[in-house]
């Protein structure tokens, strides 16, 4: 019975964060739409900071204690060297741009090498898929 009750806890809990996402998601909106004398950037950083800050103290409490004893290090660095984007517009099916990769390296403890050259196209769908 006992887990049973968790269980529906935690679903309370996710259907209340979700809507007080939703909810500052409106707000974000509806600052950055408006014609406010003021530039509206900040109060929308600072609003899903406090989004992000809310959420993550109540994503901690709702954890197994076994997940929360995880430790984790990191793999390894990436650093590439990438220019800035090639625009090449609408065409018939997508928006097109191309980033190209230069080459870079990855270097860690466990793992290191060399990224090599090459290019990545992201298309925008007209539904803003990607």
């Amino acid at each position: 019975m006992l887990g049973y009750l968790g269980f529906i806890q935690n679903i309370l809990g996710r259907i209340r964060t979700l809507i007080l996402g939703c909810l500052f998601l409106l707000v974000a909106a509806t600052l950055s739409v408006s014609s406010y004398p003021f530039d509206p950037l900040p109060v929308l950083g600072g609003m899903f900071m406090a989004l992000f800050l809310h959420n993550a103290k109540f994503v901690e409490s709702e954890l197994p204690d076994v997940l929360k004893s995880v430790r984790t290090r990191p793999l390894f660095l990436l650093r590439e060297a990438v220019p800035p984007l090639v625009i090449v517009g609408q065409t018939p099916n997508a928006f097109r741009r191309i980033g190209v990769i230069q080459g870079g390296s990855f270097e860690g403890e466990r793992l290191s090498g060399e990224v090599v050259t090459g290019n990545d196209w992201r298309d925008v769908r007209k539904d803003s898929c990607i």
